[in-house]
Formats: C-alpha cells, sequence, structure tokens
C-alpha cells in the first residue's frame, strides 16, 4: 500500500516509471481516496501500460512521450473540464 497524504489539488499528472513504484500505483491510491481527482499519466513505455489499461484504473488523460507544450495544455485542459483524453505520439 503506497502510503499518500491527500491535500487539495486540481490535478495529478504523474509518468508511469518512477523509483520503487508505478504511475498506476499511485493513481489507484489517489483514486481510494479522493475518487473523481483527475489524472494524466505520461510514459513512454506502451507495452507496460495502454490507454486503455489506464482508464480501467480511473486515468482521464493519457500519453506517450514525448510530448510538447501545445499537447501538454490541450491534455490538462481536457482533463480539467472533466473529459477523458489521450495526446497524439509526438515523436
Amino acid at each position: 500500500m503506497v502510503s499518500i497524504e491527500c491535500r487539495i489539488f486540481d490535478l495529478v499528472i504523474t509518468d508511469y516509471t518512477m523509483p520503487n513504484l508505478t504511475g498506476t500505483d499511485i493513481a489507484k491510491e489517489i483514486l481510494r481516496i479522493r475518487p473523481k481527482m483527475p489524472i494524466i499519466l505520461f510514459t513512454g513505455f506502451s507495452e507496460k501500460i495502454t490507454e486503455k489499461t489506464a482508464r480501467e484504473i480511473g486515468i482521464l488523460g493519457f500519453s506517450m512521450k514525448p510530448w510538447d507544450m501545445k499537447q501538454m495544455a490541450e491534455l490538462m485542459r481536457s482533463v480539467l473540464d472533466g473529459k477523458n483524453a489521450h495526446a497524439a505520439d509526438t515523436g
């Protein structure tokens, strides 16, 4: 179990691969505590996580790396507006 102190945030942006846990681990714990929290997950490893799997967890935004600032802004706006969102690959 991941221990996360939930404060007031409008959006969580996480990478899939991090030391000691994954972005999906973080997302599951956040959504357990705050089910409507908008989350965006970025990854460079499509074989480890898919957009479909992210959606099943409750992650609203998903994007493959690399991405650019325009994509990031559009994805953030879409997720904050309550829409499921996916940013196309830029590479």
